[in-house]
């Protein structure tokens, strides 16, 4: 289940964002699928990884995503 915190600090396109990355797809696969450039998507996760406070590693927003069942 999703922190309630969580839901406050992450906009919807955020959490589509983070759907498509526990999917397994790259940012190169979400912005074709999205219509916007890979460097938009690659914002969105730069975002993402500074509201949760997470270390900028390459998996960190996957594991979030496991961990928290979003």
């Amino acid at each position: 289940m999703e922190n309630p915190t969580t839901q406050s600090l992450i906009t919807s396109t955020e959490k589509e964002i983070l759907k498509s990355i526990q999917s397994g797809l790259t940012s190169n696969q979400i912005a074709a699928l999205r219509g916007c450039s890979a460097k938009t998507v690659e914002k969105h996760r730069s975002n993402i990884i500074k509201k949760l406070h997470l270390k900028p590693t390459n998996n960190a927003l996957l594991l979030w995503c496991i961990e928290t069942k979003i």
